[in-house]
């Protein structure tokens, strides 16, 4: 799929309080995960992952998203965090994509808004 120009909106919300981050602006990278048919690894930012479920980090660097033939994107292991986490994410013609994933209990929640195009 190959480098993207991604930018990034880090934010934390909770107990009626939204909170952005310093945007990011990064050249990524958007690739087939190997012996997968439909999984993709987004590297969206420098770094290591941030947000962790359990042993397992789950993103904050790069996310590993399946994408299906309708251009959605599906990112089970975030919804398997808790009740309170989410994901939605759409790829258009590969040439830009759009996602919005957020981890976190009932008092607050992390998240990245992430927007990718050629």
């Amino acid at each position: 799929l190959g480098n993207y120009n991604i930018t990034t909106y880090r934010y934390t919300e909770g107990m009626g309080q939204y909170r952005e981050y310093d945007t990011i602006y990064y050249i990524g990278v958007v690739s087939k995960v190997e012996n997968s048919d439909s999984l993709i690894y987004i590297r969206y930012r420098p770094g290591a992952q941030t947000d962790v479920c359990g042993s397992d980090s789950v993103f904050g660097a790069y996310i590993q998203p399946k994408l299906l033939d309708s251009g959605k994107m599906s990112y089970q292991k975030v919804r398997n965090c808790s009740n309170s986490s989410g994901f939605r994410g759409n790829f258009s013609n590969n040439t830009s994509f759009n996602i919005n994933i957020k981890s976190g209990g009932l008092g607050q929640r992390n998240g990245d808004i992430i927007i990718g195009s050629r």
